[in-house]
C-alpha cells in the first residue's frame, strides 16, 4: 500500500470516527429520557401511596393502570437501548482508533523504508570520496525532508481532525487552569441552528461545556448551556467574546480560557479572544446591531460580567471558503 493510499485510508477512518459522535449522543439521550420516565413513575407511585395514607381507610387497592405499566416498560427499554448504543459506539470508536494508529505506523514504516533505500543506494554506489560524500549529503537531505513530511503529516492529522478529540485530551489541564474562576458567568453559543449543526461542532460544544460546567471548572453556564446563533450560521472557529470594560476577574477568566483553548487546538489565523468596546452601542450607525439583542456583542455589552463563547464550524475543514471574521468586522472589536 503506497503513501497516497495510506493517507486516503486515514482520512476515511477519521470520517467514520466522527460519524459515531451522533450515535453516541443519541444513545445518551435515550438513557436520559428513560431515567426521567423512571423518575416520573417513582414520583407517581409515591403520590398514590401518600393519598392512601391521607385517607386513613383500608380499602381494596385500585386496579393498576395499564398505561402506566406500559410507559414504565418503555422507559426501561429506552435505558437499555441507550446503554447498549453507548457500548457499541465505544467499541467501534476503539476499533477505529486502533486502525488509525496502525495506518500511521505503516505510513511511517513506508517512509523509513524509503530512507533505508536511499542510504543503501548511496553506500552501493560509493566509489570516490567525493561521490560518497555527495550521496551521503543527499541521503541526509532526504532524511530531513521525510522527517519534515512526517511532522507536517502529524500536524495535519491534528489540525484536520475533530476538535473535540483534542479538547478531550486537554480537559484535565484546562479544568485545573479555569477552576480558580469558579462561578464565572459564561454563555455557550453555537453558530447556525439545531437542524444544521454538524456532529463535529456539536461534539466540540459538548467538550467545552463539560470543561466549564459543574462537573468541571464550576463556571456558571447560562441559559441551559446551549444557545443557537441562527443568523450567524457561516461563523467558523471558536471566539471568546468579553466586554473590554468588564471587571478584572472576568477579563482574566476570558484570557485564561482563550489561552487554554488556543494551546489545545490547532493554530488559527484569527485571535480567539475578542474584546468589545462599550462605545460601540453609542454609535448611531450601529443601531441595526444594537436592535438585534440576540447576538454575542450585545450580550456582553449589556452584562459586563458575562463571557460568551461562540462555536462555529471547523475552520480547517473549510480552507476553500472565505475566512469569516464577522465579530471583528461587524462590531469594531479590539
Amino acid at each position: 500500500m503506497d503513501e497516497l493510499t495510506l493517507k486516503a485510508l486515514i482520512g476515511t477512518l477519521q470520517s467514520s470516527e466522527d460519524s459515531l459522535g451522533f450515535w453516541f449522543h443519541l444513545s445518551s439521550a435515550l438513557v436520559v429520557v428513560g431515567v426521567i420516565a423512571e423518575t416520573a413513575f417513582v414520583i407517581q407511585e409515591y403520590w398514590d401511596d401518600l393519598e392512601s395514607w391521607k385517607r386513613g381507610i383500608v380499602r381494596v387497592p385500585d386496579r393498576p393502570h395499564r398505561s402506566w405499566f406500559a410507559a414504565e416498560l418503555v422507559g426501561v427499554a429506552l435505558v437499555a437501548v441507550g446503554v447498549t448504543g453507548e457500548l457499541f459506539v465505544d467499541i467501534e470508536a476503539s476499533s477505529l482508533e486502533t486502525q488509525i494508529r496502525n495506518a500511521n505506523a505503516r505510513l511511517v514504516f513506508l517512509l523509513e523504508q524509503r530512507i533505508s533505500g536511499v542510504a543503501e543506494s548511496a553506500q552501493n554506489t560509493a566509489g570516490a570520496a567525493r561521490t560518497a560524500q555527495a550521496s551521503a549529503d543527499a541521503a541526509k537531505d532526504d532524511l530531513d525532508q521525510i522527517h519534515k513530511r512526517v511532522g507536517v503529516l502529524n500536524r495535519d492529522i491534528d489540525a484536520q481532525g475533530p476538535r473535540w478529540r483534542l479538547l478531550f485530551k486537554a480537559a484535565p489541564a484546562l479544568i485545573e487552569e479555569l477552576s480558580p474562576f469558579s462561578g464565572q458567568q459564561v454563555l455557550l453559543a453555537v453558530s447556525g441552528s439545531q437542524s444544521t449543526m454538524e456532529p463535529e461542532t456539536g461534539n466540540t460544544w459538548g467538550d467545552i461545556a463539560g470543561i466549564l460546567n459543574a462537573d468541571g471548572a464550576k463556571w456558571n453556564v447560562e441559559r441551559g448551556g446551549l444557545v443557537f446563533l441562527e443568523r450567524w450560521a457561516s461563523e467558523q472557529g471558536i471566539k471568546i467574546v468579553v466586554n473590554s470594560a468588564a471587571p478584572s476577574r472576568t477579563q482574566n477568566a476570558a484570557r485564561a480560557l482563550s489561552e487554554g483553548l488556543s494551546r489545545a487546538l490547532p493554530p488559527s489565523p484569527d485571535k480567539m479572544l475578542v474584546r468589545i468596546n462599550p462605545d460601540f452601542a453609542t454609535q448611531p450607525w450601529n443601531r441595526q446591531w444594537v436592535d438585534d439583542k440576540e447576538n454575542p456583542v450585545m450580550w456582553v455589552l449589556n452584562d459586563p460580567d458575562l463571557i460568551v463563547v461562540t462555536i462555529g464550524r471547523h475552520p480547517q475543514q473549510q480552507e476553500n471558503e472565505p475566512n469569516n471574521r464577522t465579530i471583528k468586522k461587524r462590531f469594531g472589536a479590539r
